[in-house]
C-alpha cells in the first residue's frame, strides 16, 4: 500500500486513490475470501483463548462459489423479502463522516455491504 486509501498498479506502479477507482466503476469494490471466522462453544466453556473464536484459512474457493450459485438461485425465490433491498439513505455516517459510502464505496443498497455467502447465512 503506497499510502492511506491508495493502491499501486501491479503492472506499471502508478498510485491511485482506491475510493476514486471504485467510484469510477459504479459498483462496490471486489471481495476475496481469505479466512473463515468460526466459534467453538465447547472451547469457550473451557476458557480457551479468544472466547472460542477462531480463524481458519480458506483452502479453495469452492465454498464461496457454491454460496454464490445458491444465492443467485434463491434470492428472488424463497429468500425474496428476507434480505435488505432498500437504498442506503443519506445521513451523517453514510454521507458525511465516511466520505459518502454510496459514492466512494458503491454501497448504494444495504445488501451490497455483504457477499453472497453472508447473505445466505
Amino acid at each position: 500500500m503506497p499510502g492511506k486509501s491508495r493502491f499501486a498498479c501491479g503492472a506499471c506502479g502508478t498510485s491511485d486513490d482506491i475510493r476514486e477507482a471504485i467510484a469510477a466503476t459504479g459498483k462496490n469494490g471486489p471481495v476475496a475470501m481469505y479466512a473463515v471466522q468460526g466459534y467453538c462453544p465447547e472451547c469457550d466453556r473451557e476458557g480457551q483463548a479468544y472466547g472460542g473464536r477462531f480463524f481458519v484459512p480458506v483452502d479453495e474457493a469452492a465454498m464461496f462459489n457454491a454460496a454464490l450459485l445458491e444465492w443467485e438461485r434463491r434470492k428472488d425465490a424463497d429468500l425474496n423479502g428476507l434480505w435488505p433491498t432498500s437504498e442506503v439513505p443519506y445521513g451523517f455516517m453514510t454521507g458525511i463522516a465516511n466520505g459518502d459510502i454510496r459514492k466512494a464505496h458503491g454501497f448504494t443498497h444495504w445488501w451490497k455491504m455483504f457477499n453472497p455467502r453472508q447473505l445466505i447465512i
